[in-house]
């Protein structure tokens, strides 16, 4: 990326003292007509706010022209709508630094008109998003965001740092969603939903792939927390994101996520950001995917080498997995790619819940890791594997993981609860009652567990492993399914 840290580190002041509301600050309101107006407490609101009322019609312009309104009042504005079904086409903020409020989830509903015209947006080189915020700082609260209309779209809502069609002054955007719902339709004739994700933080444009090197990472902060997504391609999805901070749900404030293909995604080398998936609820259904950690290359991002290892936390969710393919991958293809970084994506998963049923497959694929952690993880039910150690490339050793005090006791598995591929070297198991163990790598320590004899999987999951990243790969670059 263009800037260096100590550009980026005054970037993140700024915007900071930007927000910093003064306590002699009042509210001030910019309509004659308040019915409705909720504004909710922990938002930053310390500027004017703009209240709008559902027309019964079209409400596009309406709501642009607030959302113009409120970016030229300046930081800590707000736009609230009351109670009632708003209908909109694409809307694109640019640079708002303020909030975006309803009245209660499933009481403000915002609804994507039939029949949008997506070519009106890729003619202006940017993807067809129903609601895009370009740059920023924005709070969204208390809504409904849904696609009903059988049409496709890339997303409900996008976060991105730059668009092809507009580079902010500022290259960063950071989002902030809470009690919001996202709710999608699966189309039967096309084998996939008409939206492809509710909430994605990444760049925007249509890109040349032919061209390498076309993208830069993004500058992204983006929490998501008491939500819920059900029935849509990817809930949440995170793409190319250098030196963020991202928070899915907290203890007490987790999302839920029902009936999606897969309900959140990180991809497309995973640099300097630290990752917190605390407190949800993924319900995965029959074939699919819950929670993906894949730090592996999707897009033609400018070569640049991996500065800090991503942190990532997992911790105090509930997985049900009834009959998915996998309740969570971790994927760490960049120390694959370039180990000479001595650079791995750092993972700690810790008391997680894993509910296998319906033939359920891996709950935990864990695919070129370097000295992850699992502790205190406990899986019920029935499946083929509670976890699945393994390298894509027969010459990338997965190195140093840790599987300690997880609880199998309640759980039945065809296979193993524990499989570690040859490619695996330096693990300890330990202190996990009642697992079953396939160990076929090096100097991996088991106590306290079941040896099973096991057998040479690798041609059969590395098909599994192609099929999987080329699927996800044409959906992030915004493919739908005809």
């Amino acid at each position: 990326m263009k800037t260096k840290t100590s550009f980026i580190l005054c970037l993140f002041i700024g915007i900071g003292l930007l927000f910093a509301c003064s306590k002699s600050d009042l509210l001030n309101n910019d309509s004659s007509d308040l019915s409705g107006l909720n504004v909710n407490k922990s938002s930053p609101v310390c500027g004017k706010v703009i209240v709008i009322k559902p027309s019964n019609g079209d409400d596009t312009k309406n709501l642009q022209d607030a959302f113009d309104k409120a970016v030229a009042y300046g930081p800590g504005s707000a736009v609230q709508l009351v109670k009632g079904n708003y209908n909109i086409g694409f809307i694109q903020v640019r640079e708002f630094k303020g909030s975006f409020i309803g009245a209660g989830k499933g009481k403000t509903i915002i609804s994507a008109l039939p029949g949008l015209d997506l070519n009106s947006q890729y003619n202006q080189n940017i993807n067809p998003d129903l609601i895009k915020f370009i740059g920023g700082d924005v709070y969204i609260s208390d809504m409904t965001v849904e696609n009903l209309t059988g049409d496709w779209l890339r997303s409900l809502v996008t976060f991105a740092d730059y668009s092809f069609a507009y580079y902010p002054k500022v290259q960063f955007v950071k989002g902030t969603v809470n009690n919001v719902g996202f709710i999608g339709q699966y189309i039967e004739s096309s084998y996939w939903y008409n939206c492809n994700f509710a909430i994605l933080g990444a760049y925007d444009g249509i890109i040349d792939y032919s061209l390498p090197g076309a993208l830069y990472r993004s500058h992204i902060d983006l929490s998501v927390t008491n939500s819920s997504f059900e029935t849509l391609g990817y809930g949440i999805i995170y793409g190319g994101i250098k030196e963020g901070k991202v928070v899915c749900g907290t203890r007490n404030n987790g999302n839920v996520f029902t009936n999606n293909y897969e309900a959140v995604c990180f991809t497309d080398y995973i640099n300097d950001v630290t990752i917190s998936v605390v407190g949800n609820i993924f319900n995965i259904p029959k074939g699919e995917y819950g929670l993906e950690l894949d730090n592996a290359p999707w897009t033609d991002f400018v070569e640049e080498p991996l500065t800090k290892s991503a942190i990532c936390n997992i911790e105090d969710n509930q997985f049900n997995d009834a009959g998915g393919d996998n309740a969570i991958w971790l994927h760490d293809h960049e120390f694959a790619l370039h180990p000479e970084d001595n650079i791995p994506m750092h993972v700690t998963m810790m008391n997680n819940r894993i509910n296998m049923s319906d033939d359920a497959n891996d709950g935990i694929f864990m695919l070129e890791l370097q000295n992850a952690i699992f502790r205190n993880n406990t899986f019920t039910g029935t499946g083929n594997y509670g976890m699945y150690a393994i390298s894509y490339w027969p010459d990338i050793i997965s190195k140093n993981g840790l599987i300690l005090g997880n609880n199998f006791t309640k759980a039945t598995f065809a296979d193993a609860a524990i499989y570690l591929d040859y490619t695996t070297q330096n693990w300890s198991v330990i202190g996990n009652p009642n697992a079953t163990v396939i160990n076929l790598g090096v100097d991996n320590i088991i106590k306290d567990a079941n040896f099973k004899d096991g057998h040479d999987h690798f041609g059969k999951d590395k098909e599994k492993i192609e099929d999987h990243d080329n699927f996800n790969h044409g959906n992030f670059r915004g493919h739908h399914h005809n």
